[in-house]
Order: C-alpha cells, then structure tokens, then sequence
C-alpha cells in the first residue's frame, strides 16, 4: 500500500510539474481565461450571476473560484494555481482509468504523454475541464465496480454519492450536465434483459435520480434567494433564440485545426460506433465487455460538448473519454492478436523501446518544466504593472495607454464603453465591470441580443464607445449587427491604438 501511494504522488508530482510549466508562464492573451478571471472576479465582489453580470452556463466554477479569490488574493495568478490543480486532477484520474482498465504501464505513460501534448496550447480554467473530471471520475468509479467483480445492475452504496458529483456537473454546464445526468441516470436500462434486473435498475435509477436532484434543488434555492431568476432565464434559456454561434464538425475533418485533428475526427466517432455494436447491441458478459459498455456511455456524454461550436478545444475535451476507449480497445487487441510465444523476442525489443522512450521523456519533460518554472521565477518580479495580472507576462504599454485614455475621459464626466471581446482585459485592470459590453460576444446579450444592445447605445448620454479598427481580425463571435450600426449612427473621431474611437451625433 505504501508503495502504492508513493507511486501515485510521484505521478502527480510529475503532472504538477508539467501542467504549471505550461500554465503559469502563459502570455495575457487567452480570452477563454480573462473571462472565467473577470466571472470569478465579480462574484468575489458581491455581484451577482445574470443579474450583475453576463453569462450563459451555471455558475458554479465561479462561484468557487470566486470564493478563493476572496479569501485569498484578487488575481489572475490564483487562477492559474485553480487550474493546474484541476487539470492535473484529470491527467492523474485518466492515469488510473488506464490502470484500473490493466493495460500496460508503458502505454499508459505514450498515452498520457499524447494527450498532454494535444492539449497543452488549451490548458486554462474552464466548465469544460470542470464537467470532463467529473465524467472521468465517475467513469473511474464504475469501472472500479467491474474490477471489483460487481455486477452492473446491482445496486451498490457509491450511486447515490456518484448521483450528487453527477448532478453538479449541471450547476458547472446546464447543457453537457443535463446530458451526462440522464445518461449516468438511465444507461443501465440498456441490458435490462429479464424483469429482475429491470426491478435492480429501477432502484439505482431512484438512488441515483434522487442523488442528481440535490445539487439543482440547491442551485434553484440559489437562484430564488437572490431573486435573480427572470435574469438566469434571460441568459440561459431565452437567448437561446439569439445563439448563432456554431462551428461546423467538417471543420475538424477537412483539416482546418490540423491533421492529427483531422484523423481523431474520424476515428473517435468510429471507435464510438465500434463500442455501440460491441458492448450495447449484445448483452456484455465479459468484465472487458462491460468496461466497454461504460466507456461507451460516459464517451457519447462527453462527446456532447463538441456541439455546436466543434473547434479543436471543445473536440479535444468531449474527445478525452473517447481517446481513453480507443487506447483500451487496442491495447486489448494487441493483447489478444500480437502478444504470444512467436513474437516473444519482438514485443520483448518493442517494450524496451517503449520503456526507454518514456522513460527519457519524462526525464526531459521534468527537467524542462523545472527550468522554464525556474525562468518564470526569475522574471515574473517584472510583471507588476497591471492591476489584477500581477506575475503575469503581458504587454502592458497598450492596456496603460488605453486605460489612460478611459480615465482621462471619465474625469471629463464621459462614460467609455470597449464594445469587443478584449474587453476584460482593460476593464479588470480599471476594476471597472460594464454588464454585456465587457463580454461583448452573440449569444450572451440575452434574449434581445443585437437589438436589445443597439436599444441600450441610443440611451447612452455623453458617451464614447471604442470598436476594433478593420485592419484587427476581430473575434468571431463578435455582434456585427451592432458594429455597423455604430459605424453607420456615431461619429468617428480618433484612433487609439487597433481601436476606433465614436461619439454619439
């Protein structure tokens, strides 16, 4: 047992390292971050979800994160510490999913290697990593019962506790949490093939309903509390009608990410059809059947996420389940098909290879992580300009110039409005929040959208709104409908930086 622990902090020792290589020395620039730092932000400053300020998932990662910030310090740094833990957490939690599923440690340490490389440009804080631990957790969990010699349609003590972790993950994203929910609820019913096994899983379907039920009454309690229910429909619900926001999975196949995305575009959805006719079609009766009946479940509840904005994070995420399976499903027909006296010698050449591979990166990996973590220490004192980014590498001149600009403007008694996705970023530094403006993206203006946003400008008195000049690739999610009426109604007078700046006629 002592072994064993020690061996499991190693390996998260190892991961801590490599994720806060990547994570911590990060340049200001990704947007995803700034957004979940200026939700969190708020929420440590007593504001209010939808009320206060806008956002379209529930909102518990901030809420949390918020929590820490508080009580701890109001700065971005903190949640790159928040993030390292928890993308550490799934590295570690898809280590044992491996182990526990028994393949071979030498192609758990490739696929642990592979995936963080994958990943690596996309680690921040973020609900989608969030609801991806809770689904490899669980994941974790039932297959544990497997090992264990379980029967899968017997009721076990775990349901009701896994029913709550599953339920939060709604209060993280209403969309994947609903889906992986009903899925955690109901996959049993699947191999339901006599009347006392329907009579076993209707019982785990109560235990377990009853489990994902506590978090929502919670968040519904929440939201009665705060008497912020009309704004939570308004920006989850409503806005749904305004949310044209989508990204084509052809994208993912043509190649426009890459060709290593390109190729898992096409065998992740087939190594999802290839467990559906292995272990749903026919009742599984094996215990490596019935791990792929569950790594097929919770595989098609993370897939979810890829839609409707199939870009590569979001694939990489909802993917993650799925690049487990299809790692077990070869590894047991290596297992089955290569593995044998004839090719004794050859897999015996190929495991030392393997062996001396990853063992040599690791060993670069940790010596790496050390001295870019080790460099970043030396010259992170040098990032101590921006209010809220203390420690981290950003260019500053531009934010201070800008927000000279807007503070300049305001001691003249007018209101300035960034109306672009960069918002945040000159907004945190101000400790200023504008509800709408300062996550200025279609789909999360509530139910009147670009309308209600073109409403809100004609009320505006005395104020000055900067938009992105057209020379500047401008976020694809921007509300065009409004920057055109800016263009066409407001009067351009000045240049600042890559903004245009407008006044109202």
């Amino acid at each position: 047992m002592k072994t064993i622990l020690k061996k499991n902090i190693l390996i998260i020792l190892l991961l801590f390292l490599a994720v806060s290589a990547i994570i911590i020395p990060k340049q200001l620039n990704n947007l995803d971050e700034i957004w979940n730092f200026n939700f969190a932000r708020n929420i440590a400053n007593d504001l209010l979800p939808y009320k206060d300020f806008n956002m379209i998932q529930t909102p518990l990662l901030p809420i949390i994160c918020g929590i820490i910030l508080k009580f701890t310090y109001n700065e971005l740094i903190i949640m790159r510490i928040i993030a390292i833990v928890l993308i550490t957490t799934i590295f570690f939690i898809a280590y044992k999913i491996l182990e526990i599923l028994k393949v071979n440690k030498f192609i758990i340490n490739i696929f642990i290697l592979s995936i963080f490389f994958l990943l690596y440009k996309h680690l921040c804080i973020d609900y989608n990593f969030g609801v991806l631990l809770i689904i490899l957790i669980t994941t974790y969990s039932e297959l544990k019962r497997i090992s264990n010699g379980e029967e899968i349609l017997h009721l076990n003590k775990k349901d009701f506790i896994l029913g709550i972790l599953v339920g939060t993950s709604i209060l993280l994203k209403q969309t994947t949490g609903i889906c992986l929910s009903l899925i955690f609820i109901f996959y049993k019913l699947l191999h339901t093939s006599t009347k006392q096994d329907f009579k076993n899983v209707l019982k785990i379907i109560c235990i377990r309903l009853l489990g994902v039920l506590i978090p929502i009454i919670c968040f519904l309690i929440y939201l009665n509390v705060n008497n912020i229910w009309e704004d939570f429909l308004d920006y989850t619900v409503y806005s749904l009608k305004t949310f044209t926001n989508k990204i084509s999975y052809i994208y993912l196949i043509t190649g426009n990410y890459g060709i290593i995305i390109s190729i898992l575009s096409i065998v992740v959805p087939l190594t999802i059809i290839i467990m559906y006719f292995i272990s749903v079609c026919k009742t599984p009766k094996t215990s490596e059947q019935k791990n792929i009946f569950i790594l097929f479940c919770f595989s098609v509840a993370s897939f979810i996420v890829v839609y409707p904005i199939a870009d590569s994070i979001h694939f990489l995420i909802g993917s993650f389940p799925c690049m487990i399976s299809t790692t077990y499903i070869l590894w047991l027909v290596v297992k089955e098909r290569i593995i044998n006296e004839k090719n004794k010698k050859i897999i015996y050449g190929i495991k030392n290879f393997i062996m001396s591979f990853s063992t040599i990166s690791i060993l670069l990996i940790s010596i790496l992580s050390t001295i870019i973590i080790t460099r970043y220490l030396v010259i992170c004192k040098n990032y101590k300009e921006l209010n809220h980014f203390t420690y981290i590498p950003a260019s500053s001149e531009k934010i201070l110039k800008i927000n000279s600009f807007i503070e300049q403007q305001n001691k003249e008694g007018k209101d300035v409005y960034i109306l672009d996705a960069t918002a945040a970023i000159y907004m945190i530094q101000m400790d200023k929040y504008n509800k709408d403006f300062d996550m200025f993206l279609k789909g999360n203006l509530g139910s009147k959208g670009e309308d209600g946003q073109i409403e809100k400008l004609d009320k505006l008195k005395n104020a000055i709104i900067l938009i992105m000049n057209e020379e500047e690739k401008r976020n694809w999610q921007n509300p065009e409908k409004v920057r055109t009426y800016i263009i066409n109604n407001w009067e351009k007078i000045d240049e600042i930086e890559n903004f245009d700046i407008y006044i109202n006629n």
